[in-house]
């Protein structure tokens, strides 16, 4: 049974990653349009810039979440918090 636990977050992770990856070629083709058209079209006022910055604030949020706060540190976390409630719950029944 562990060992199809193990699998079964081996593939959680795996599957994150590659959706952070197809987020982040979204991010660089659209905002790679999105410079074509603003210095085709209005190259006196540039503005792609400003989506760049917003949808990059969101995918450096998706980064943290995949990279950096892993499924080993939310897994964790859920644990932990778990035991709290059960702990609490157990000192209120007596």
């Amino acid at each position: 049974m562990d060992e199809k636990r193990a699998y079964e977050n081996a593939r959680k992770i795996v599957e994150s990653r590659i959706d952070f990856l197809v987020h982040f070629l979204i991010y660089i083709f659209v905002n790679a349009i999105l410079f074509v058209i603003n210095y085709k079209f209005s190259r006196g006022h540039w503005w792609f810039y400003f989506p760049l910055l917003f949808w990059g604030i969101g995918i450096f949020s998706h980064f943290l979440s995949v990279f950096v706060f892993s499924h080993h540190v939310r897994e964790r976390w859920i644990a932990k918090k778990a035991q709290d409630l059960l702990k609490k719950h157990n000192m209120e029944d007596k």
